[in-house]
């Protein structure tokens, strides 16, 4: 009699012993899954971050302020004379609708600025 009765103990701690490491195996699986879709949402947001910063910069480098200095360009027009009703002759337009395009300013025209007199001094 107490054969059975060992026996049955036995047999109730090995069924406790593999319910309890079935549990554990399910316990951790499950685990294993929510870490996994945790680790998933953060690459997802970390992909999300470099999107919208590759989005803002390329918006901060279409919107950037470009400043161009045509000293050369400028310093011809100064010395042309001045309209009453224009600040900037034709070629001067030009010029400027040119840089404001960010197109090369076309070659020089076939007169020049005069230079100095050859009789003053």
């Amino acid at each position: 009699m107490y054969r059975y009765v060992a026996l049955a103990l036995l047999g109730l701690v090995l069924g406790f012993g593999g319910g309890w490491k079935t549990q554990a195996w399910r316990y951790d699986a499950a685990e294993l899954d929510r870490s996994r879709a945790a680790s998933r949402d953060q690459v997802k947001k970390i992909e999300r971050g470099d999107e919208a910063a590759a989005k803002h910069e390329t918006f901060k480098a279409k919107e950037q302020i470009r400043y161009v200095y045509r000293t050369e360009q400028v310093d011809r027009i100064v010395e042309r004379p001045v309209y009453r009703d224009a600040c900037f002759d034709d070629d001067g337009l030009r010029i400027l609708n040119d840089a404001i395009a960010g197109r090369e300013p076309a070659g020089e025209p076939a007169s020049a600025v005069p230079g100095p007199a050859a009789g003053a001094r």
